[in-house]
């Protein structure tokens, strides 16, 4: 802290001590109307392929899977969120991501 704002916040602190207000956090609770978000958990080393394509500039091959489906579909994405797209190559397999150039052609 600032050693200019330090008399400003110890003259708070004694005025909350003298009032009803000083434990008011501890005497209250607060229910979000919302459900709590949680970040999803992600392998390390997809996350770094991932922000390795965005640092680059780079799309990605990855295995996609829709929630509930069994079969996946192998695709060509970009890592800033463009919509994926079906390739057909039969060197990728299930868990691995390979970078792709901009041009569409392996790094």
């Amino acid at each position: 802290m600032p050693p200019v704002l330090k008399p400003l916040f110890d003259a708070a602190a004694r005025e909350l001590a003298t009032t009803g207000w000083k434990d008011l956090h501890q005497r209250t609770a607060y229910a979000s109307p919302t459900l709590i978000l949680r970040p999803p958990r992600i392998d390390a080393k997809v996350l770094t392929d991932v922000q390795h394509a965005i640092a680059h500039g780079v799309q990605f091959a990855a295995r996609y899977r829709s929630k509930g489906k069994a079969p996946g579909t192998d695709v060509r994405a970009h890592p800033l969120g463009m919509p994926p797209f079906p390739i057909n190559d039969a060197s990728s397999s299930p868990g691995r991501i390979r970078l792709m150039s901009p041009k569409m052609g392996l790094e």
